[in-house]
């Protein structure tokens, strides 16, 4: 009995990612097939019951569920559409940083020598540039260049995913150094498998389980710089002014999730459900990968594959 109830406690960690996992997808998914208005649509003025008019932002109510922002665009659609993109961008990231750090971690068991010197150096210099103040150079940059929002997007992506890759190629070079000294590899050779072969039927299959973990944890990574950089008015998509006397406000024309936060200091205390929504969101998913890593350690540790 005992040992059924430790086995099911480490299980928690993996059915809670993979239950809060499922429910954003789902959240995400339906969301705009059941609310499928334009997320954009603003209301500049409302009726009330006494018979006036107010202006944007309009507290949470039947109408607005999660209140407005304040161009009076409906926050609650703004989430469900914009939180597509948010994952979208944070799930390429994280891709990419797996796919060049895996290859290059993999070719290094191969090619000792100049190739690791150049791992470990990327990885110095990686580990030692800030990601948030490297993240906020890029989309300055990106923003003044005239691009699209996809073109942005990509920029952004392929720049951060070129400077985050060593941590990820150090990570699976050590991984498949320590394959490599396992009496499995030592009895492949002796019965005279050749490296081509080690590697398709003995390293890559064990790899895989070190590179969904690091895909999971990059994802979660990914969502909280895009989530640290909203905070810092540092997002993909355009700005939009709106005078509201005595103060200026710069509003983000993107329901991305990121972009949102970006009105945080503005509406903190003014109108909380602006930036505080999109702050769940990007905690939701943030939490919800990084239990699904923990949850997939602990299990692969258990079988021997950790």
């Amino acid at each position: 009995m005992r040992a059924k109830a430790v086995h099911r406690g480490r299980s928690v960690e993996l059915i809670a990612g993979a239950v809060l996992v499922l429910g954003m997808v789902g959240v995400l998914a339906l969301g705009p097939i059941l609310d499928p208005g334009d997320p954009g649509k603003t209301t500049p003025l409302l009726h009330t019951e006494g018979g006036g008019f107010v202006a944007p932002p309009y507290r949470p109510s039947p109408q607005f569920p999660l209140g407005s922002d304040w161009a009076g665009r409906d926050v609650l659609r703004m989430f469900l559409h914009g939180g597509r993109y948010t994952l979208a961008i944070a799930g390429s990231l994280a891709l990419a940083r797996v796919l060049i750090g895996g290859t290059l971690g993999l070719w290094a068991w191969s090619r000792e020598g100049v190739l690791n010197r150049f791992i470990g150096i990327g990885a110095a210099v990686g580990g030692a540039l800030p990601a948030l103040a490297l993240g906020l150079a890029i989309l300055r940059m990106v923003s003044g260049a005239g691009l699209s929002n996809a073109g942005a997007a990509m920029w952004f992506v392929a720049s951060m995913a070129l400077l985050g890759w060593p941590r990820i190629a150090v990570a699976v070079a050590r991984r498949v150094q320590w394959l490599l000294n396992q009496p499995f590899i030592e009895g492949a050779r002796a019965i005279g498998c050749t490296p081509r072969r080690i590697l398709r039927r003995h390293i890559l299959p064990h790899l895989a389980v070190l590179l969904i973990v690091l895909l999971a944890l990059e994802v979660s990574s990914a969502l909280i710089l895009l989530g640290q950089l909203g905070v810092f008015r540092a997002y993909i998509g355009g700005t939009e002014v709106i005078e509201r006397e005595p103060f200026r406000l710069y509003v983000p024309i993107s329901g991305e999730w990121a972009a949102s936060l970006s009105s945080a200091r503005d509406s903190l205390r003014s109108a909380p459900w602006i930036p505080l929504v999109p702050a769940a969101g990007i905690l939701w998913a943030s939490v919800a990968f990084t239990l699904v890593a923990e949850g997939l350690k602990r299990r692969f540790r258990r079988a021997g594959e950790w």
